[in-house]
Formats: C-alpha cells, structure tokens, sequence
C-alpha cells in the first residue's frame, strides 16, 4: 500500500509539472502582436488630453477610445528634472485583453538634465477593441 500511495503521489507531482508547462505554452501561443503608435501631443485627442492634465502630478494608467482607435495613456508623475525617456517594450493581444508593458528611465547622471519641474508621460494608438487592457509591469 505504501508503495502504490509513494508511485501515486509521483504521477500527480509529475502531472502537475507537466500541467503547468504546457499551460505556460498555450499562453505564449495565444499572444500576438499588434499593430501601435506613440502619439505626439498634437495628435491626442482634446478630451483626452484634458484628463491626463488633470492627472499628471501624479502616476496614471488611462485608456479612452473614439470609433476607431484606443488611446492608452500611461503617466510617471511630477518629475524634478527632465531628461527621462518611456518605451514601449511588449504590446500584444490575447483572446481577451490586450497587454501593454513600458519601461521609465531617468537621465543619465553625467548627462545634462533640463531643470524645472515635468511630467512624463506616453501615449499609445490602437485600433478600437472592446478588450480589457492590462498593464504590465510600468512602475506606475
């Protein structure tokens, strides 16, 4: 009896290993990229707009859509300096979520810094999608 409870917990052990593997492949497959652009502020949307200067002194994560495009908007909050730099590093789709994740990076050490006060922030284009967005990673 021992023996068949000691080969039994094995198999599920290796089952489980097993599980999570391909359950890990199922999602990689399913991801795909899309199509995106960085808007310049000109090009944002005057609504849009108006609801990241109202949250900029802070860190944000919006999204706003018009008939054919979803804005995603992600903001770092009030700045001492300038200088910094967002990227975009992944952006994809699932079935059911598109997935977006930036990378924030401050001005070099040696590098001459803009001085007064900033709000960096970045704006992503889409098309319109009925799809929850995820952001990922970001530091927001």
């Amino acid at each position: 009896m021992k023996r068949f409870v000691s080969i039994a917990m094995v198999c599920f052990c290796m089952l489980g290993i097993v599980g999570c593997s391909l359950e890990k492949r199922h999602d990689s497959a399913e991801k795909k990229e899309i199509d995106y652009t960085v808007v310049e502020d000109a090009d944002i949307p005057d609504e849009l707009m108006d609801v990241i200067n109202g949250k900029k002194s802070s860190p944000f994560k919006i999204t706003f859509s018009d008939k054919e495009n979803l804005f995603i908007a992600i903001g770092y909050g009030e700045q001492a300096t300038g200088g910094y730099s967002i990227t975009v590093d992944e952006i994809y789709q699932t079935s059911d979520t598109i997935e977006v994740g930036t990378r924030f990076e401050g001005p070099e050490k040696n590098e001459e810094q803009e001085t007064g006060i900033t709000y960096p922030y970045i704006v992503i284009k889409v098309e319109n999608t009925e799809k929850t967005v995820k952001f990922l990673n970001g530091g927001v």
